[in-house]
Formats: structure tokens, sequence, C-alpha cells
């Protein structure tokens, strides 16, 4: 007899497909494997251009269609451009349920990414989205600096580009984060290589 929740997100899956064509079947897979599993927490190893993004987001948008609330999952990213690709597909998959994502960027100019005003990070955190996709040195510089910002509600963080993530250079910010957000949650960890400090 099929699983409830896995013919749900079939359904799901099969009429968010033709708007992300990344989206490819092993990927989908993946996501109605992770949903039968309890959504427990995974590390998930798929090279760049795979549909990685589809694997994590679709039982994100899942969840998220059970249980609404703002501020549900957090995804980190190493660069700038994945974090708006990120968002993007989020969006795209998400759109027949609402979903809004914020990218928390820096801006180009010498103003740091907290200190936008009424600059679109702002407007974003302000209506509330339910992704919030950020590299980890400008989520610190906003929950930090962002007056009525958290992160105490996710339910999910993703770490996506995860040997890339876990080097020096992100270490001290991923420290601040996890301090910030959570014990209890899901967490999602996506690679392209199986280093020893993905694998621990």
């Amino acid at each position: 007899m099929d699983n409830p929740m896995d013919t749900k997100l079939s359904t799901f899956t099969t009429h968010q497909r033709p708007k992300l064509n990344t989206v490819q079947e092993p990927q989908e897979k993946f996501a109605r494997y992770k949903l039968r599993k309890e959504r427990k927490d995974l590390i998930g190893l798929a090279q760049t251009r795979s549909g990685k993004t589809g694997a994590f987001s679709l039982p994100i948008l899942q969840a998220l269609l059970e249980a609404p609330q703002a501020f549900f999952a957090c995804v980190l990213s190493p660069t700038r451009e994945l974090a708006i690709h990120i968002a993007e597909q989020f969006e795209a998959l998400g759109s027949s349920i609402g979903v809004k994502s914020a990218v928390m960027e820096k801006f180009i100019n010498l103003y740091s990414c907290w200190r936008g005003g009424s600059g679109k990070q702002s407007i974003a955190l302000g209506k509330r989205p339910h992704i919030v996709v950020a590299t980890p040195g400008c989520l610190v510089d906003y929950l930090s600096n962002t007056k009525g910002f958290s992160l105490r509600t996710i339910k999910y963080l993703v770490l996506d580009e995860t040997d890339r993530l876990l080097n020096e250079d992100f270490e001290k910010s991923l420290d601040e984060i996890l301090n910030a957000i959570p014990r209890e949650r899901r967490t999602y960890l996506f690679s392209a290589t199986m280093t020893k400090k993905v694998a621990s």
C-alpha cells in the first residue's frame, strides 16, 4: 500500500515540475524518500546542476504546506549568486502556495547588508518570508544588527555546498548562526564531495 505522505508529495511534485525543469526524476525520488524517513537530518551528495535544490526544497515546501508559518527555513550558501538562485527556485516551486523568500545579501555600495533602511532586504524581511536564504556573514550581520529579526522559529536549516561552507572562512559565522537558531530543527547538508568535515 502506498504511503499517503508519499502520494501527497508526489502530487505536489508533479504539479511543480513544469515550472522548474532542473527538478529531475532522481531528485524527486530522493525527496519522497526523505519524507518517508520522517524528515530526519541528512547528508546529500549531488553535483552542481543535478537538481539538488529541488531535492531539499520539495520536502521543506511540503512541510510548510502542512504547518504554515513565517521564517520556516533558512538556507545558507557560500555565494550571493547561489543564494539568489536558491530563492528563485523556492518561489518557482512554491508559487501555488504563495511561498515568500528573502535573500540576505550585501549591498554593492559601502553600506553593509543591515544598513539598508528601506532597501529591498529590509522590505523582504518586513513581509515575514517563509524562506530566508543568505551567505553566513551577511546573515550574522542581520541577526546582530536588525531589531526584531530572529530565526528562533525555524524548522529547517540547509547548508548548500556544505564542503565549501565548512572551511575556516565561514567557521565563526556558522557558529554564531547555530547559536541563534533552535536546537530542535531538521538539518540538511548538501555537498558535491564527502569531505571529512561534512561526514563528521
